[in-house]
């Protein structure tokens, strides 16, 4: 397929869509970090279960549905490593740190795929976590709950890294619905199983949670992760991990819009660097379909 409007469009969407997560997290500041992360998972795939009643989707093979079960177990480990990461450190440093996966993508692709990257790709990864930098910052305290944070969210992209590789090779096949509605479902047992064993307290969330929870199973999931997993049937998969790496610049739009947050130089500068990165990944990918 030629990579296309409506694929840039796509991606656009699922950017603008995950950003929101961060900022609706912000709004949940008495439930804890996983339980956060179970309900967007379940609340996601109940949406897409539900949506499959509607219009029936189609099956998964044996084999197939072990490896979406596989992946789902790792992206709920994926949502524990960063919403704890948002508990514990700055939000700059947790969608910075947290979304690393095409540095893990591009090696564990090479290493045990021996899939070749774009010379092109690679600066613009490289650009593009530059400019992250750039517009954020960050500062990295040791022996601190911080920097505990900090490591969770690198711990995270190494985990998200690993369910790209694997949905790269399970889209290729089937529709993006008969394969995310699993993955959730997965992921959220997955989060529940950590709930179970850690002992982390559950409570019922008041209205307002409860509607911001709603969000943020649809929004980032249905509207975000969900196009990912769409796209990736046509791209690579290092330059799906790499869309999120523009996360700092809706971010910081949200907070000029939602929060008034005014929006320094650093901000601009490295924005303008990171919107550099995004495009040399994305002008290159259109003949690197691994």
């Amino acid at each position: 397929m030629e990579f296309n409007f409506k694929i840039k469009l796509l991606l656009f969407v699922a950017l603008v869509s995950i950003s929101s997560s961060s900022i609706i997290v912000k709004y949940l500041t008495n439930i804890d970090a996983i339980p956060i992360a179970f309900a967007r998972m379940a609340i996601a795939g109940i949406i897409l279960w539900f949506f499959s009643i509607i219009k029936p989707q189609g099956t998964l093979s044996n084999k197939t549905r072990l490896l979406t079960l596989i992946s789902g177990i790792f992206l709920g480990i994926h949502f524990a490593f960063f919403f704890s990461a948002v508990k514990m450190t700055s939000l700059a440093n947790a969608t910075l740190f947290g979304t690393l996966a095409p540095i893990f993508t591009v090696s564990l692709n090479y290493l045990f795929f021996n899939i070749k990257i774009n010379p092109k790709i690679l600066v613009g990864i490289i650009i593009t976590i530059i400019g992250g930098v750039t517009m954020y910052g960050f500062e990295v305290k040791l022996n601190s709950d911080g920097f505990k944070g900090d490591i969770f969210a690198v711990i995270c992209s190494f985990w998200m890294a690993l369910v790209l590789i694997i949905t790269k090779n399970i889209r290729n096949n089937y529709d993006t619905i008969i394969y995310s509605r699993m993955l959730y479902i997965s992921a959220a047992l997955t989060l529940l199983s950590i709930i179970l064993i850690m002992d982390i307290p559950i409570r019922k969330p008041n209205t307002q949670e409860t509607i911001f929870l709603l969000l943020l199973g649809f929004i980032p999931n249905i509207l975000g992760h969900s196009m990912l997993y769409y796209a990736i049937r046509f791209l690579p998969s290092h330059t799906i991990a790499s869309i999120p790496l523009g996360e700092p610049i809706i971010v910081s739009i949200f907070g000029l819009i939602l929060f008034q947050e005014i929006v320094p130089f650093s901000v601009l500068f490295g924005g303008g660097i990171i919107l550099i990165g995004l495009y040399l990944i994305l002008k290159n990918s259109e003949s690197d379909k691994n």
